[in-house]
């Protein structure tokens, strides 16, 4: 997938979505927003912008969050969870080359010359089995940072949701963030210049599979849409894939990272959002993370050696 056709999120947005000033850092689910209101720059300040640098004069963009994989690991992160078919090179390509890579976390507006920090890629490791052309199969692919980020007031984590945590019957409202067209338009004019946001529901399966676009895989996948005026539901639209799906447990209250933003249907505003979600990978995740731990510590070893 073209990485410049899909370079942004975006939400269509109706009134009563959700509400948030500019000044709340609280991570609540917020209750209601009018159109497309901007964030706050620390209500989401778990999401990142995932930058490659295609050509000299030629950036691609996708969104991203960075993750904590235990509850109490809330100081510092080196970890960020976006889409596959992010780091790839067109459809079927190769991986992203870490050098040309750049995460730009703790910011919200298009211009990057506000964001608190820009910081280099270590690893990038999409998932072994993701299959682009024909479904958009485990699009999902963790992104190693070149060293821990530490959280602040505009810096944060999410966590993720455990194993056995799936779809509309563990959690009870989400919302989805993102920049991008806010019309099926999909024109320059109506791109923000600051991330928005929006309230969203998971879906019946059987949903999914009759306004999903044709793709969409239960068990690995979750949808929601479409836009509803009397709900305040928001959708995403042509694309920027990685970009989060966030939930409130029904059984603690807390926010977790239920998914990321993979594909819409052609027309956003008469069809469905599809995210992967993360629950089906947190041992995917964490097998990957103690790989590159032991990495790290024999390649240590091997210089004390020395």
């Amino acid at each position: 997938m073209n990485l410049a056709i899909v370079h942004c999120i975006a939400l269509i947005f109706i009134t009563h979505v959700f509400s948030d000033s500019e000044n709340d850092c609280s991570h609540r689910i917020h209750t209601r927003m009018i159109g497309g209101k901007n964030a706050s720059r620390c209500s989401f300040d778990y999401f990142v912008r995932y930058e490659y640098a295609v050509t000299p004069t030629q950036r691609d963009f996708c969104a991203g969050s960075l993750i904590r994989l235990e509850a109490d690991e809330v100081n510092e992160s080196n970890l960020v969870l976006t889409a596959a078919h992010c780091v790839h090179m067109g459809i079927n390509g190769s991986v992203h080359n870490v050098s040309n890579a750049i995460v730009w976390i703790g910011g919200t507006k298009q211009s990057l010359k506000v964001w608190d920090a820009k910081v280099k890629v270590k690893a990038i490791i999409p998932h072994p089995d993701y299959d682009e052309p024909e479904w958009l199969e485990n699009d999902i692919a963790l992104i190693v940072l070149d060293k821990p980020i530490k959280t602040s007031r505009t810096i944060g984590t999410i966590q993720l949701p455990s194993t056995n945590m799936i779809g509309a019957k563990a959690f009870d409202r989400c919302q989805i963030v993102g920049w991008g067209h806010t019309t099926d338009n999909r024109t320059d004019d109506d791109v923000p210049k600051v991330l928005q946001y929006g309230n969203a529901n998971i879906r019946s399966d059987h949903f999914c599979f009759k306004y999903a676009n044709g793709s969409f895989i239960p068990g690995t996948n979750v949808c929601t849409g479409p836009i509803d005026k009397a709900a305040g539901n928001a959708i995403t639209c042509g694309g920027d894939s990685g970009g989060p799906l966030v939930c409130k447990s029904k059984d603690d209250d807390d926010l977790y990272l239920v998914g990321l933003t993979s594909h819409n249907a052609n027309v956003c505003t008469k069809g469905a959002s599809v995210f992967t979600l993360t629950s089906p990978y947190v041992d995917w995740i964490k097998q990957e993370v103690k790989k590159l731990k032991n990495k790290n510590d024999d390649q240590s070893s091997a210089v004390v050696g020395d």
